[in-house]
């Protein structure tokens, strides 16, 4: 997977939250465009802290761009209508 399908993904607005799979079969997801960082050879994927406000990155992640395999969007909840 390329760095710019990432930021293509990170950057699309409204931002759509996606799920990062790797060859090893782990699974990140992102649900705010600020919690990774392209480098032009990884990702540094940040974890929510628990207990703080956003954007507190509790703990983190580096992934070789070499082990994404697919960029998969998830569901966005759809708030129902009050009619």
């Amino acid at each position: 997977m390329s760095r710019d399908d990432i930021l293509r993904m990170l950057r699309q607005r409204p931002f759509q939250p996606f799920r990062i799979r790797l060859s090893d079969g782990i699974v990140h997801e992102i649900r705010h465009p600020e919690m990774v960082m392209a480098t032009t050879i990884s990702l540094i994927i940040g974890t929510p802290a628990p207990n703080v406000p956003f954007p507190a990155v509790g703990d983190y992640a580096i992934v070789s761009l070499l082990h994404v395999v697919q960029l998969e969007p998830l569901a966005v909840p759809v708030n129902p209508s009050n009619n």
